[in-house]
């Protein structure tokens, strides 16, 4: 396996769990009576699965145009942690930018792969 593939792997593994986890907690909050705020991190959480459906399908195919879904998808997952604490939790402020926080570390790390996934098979010999 070369590392191209290596991180295509990695990333199609990561953005499937964070689909996965995000319809899971999607249906577990169906039929709920639920805010305002609830239902905007429900309806987050059903957009960055859309989008990492779309990015995997994109990093399979190497379409060009998947560093922008990427990036749709890292905001969207970044906002919905920050947003999650205050919304779904009750939670402050300060854990609402923890949770930012760790989303855009979780993102970076993926747009990382991605991104290496998506380089021409002789760029990485140089690093």
């Amino acid at each position: 396996m070369n590392a191209r593939t290596g991180y295509l792997v990695a990333a199609l593994f990561l953005l499937a769990l964070f689909a996965f986890l995000g319809v899971q907690s999607s249906l577990a909050a169906a039929g709920a009576d639920l805010t305002t705020g609830q239902r905007a991190v429900v309806m987050l959480q059903w957009w960055y699965v859309v989008l990492a459906v779309l990015a995997m399908a994109g990093l399979l195919a190497r379409h060009a145009g998947t560093r922008l879904v990427l990036f749709a998808w890292a905001a969207i997952f970044v906002t919905r942690n920050a947003l999650v604490p205050v919304y779904r939790d009750g939670k402050g402020l300060g854990l609402a930018l923890a949770g930012g926080a760790v989303g855009l570390a979780i993102a970076v790390g993926i747009l990382h792969l991605g991104f290496r996934a998506l380089e021409p098979t002789g760029d990485h010999s140089s690093r």
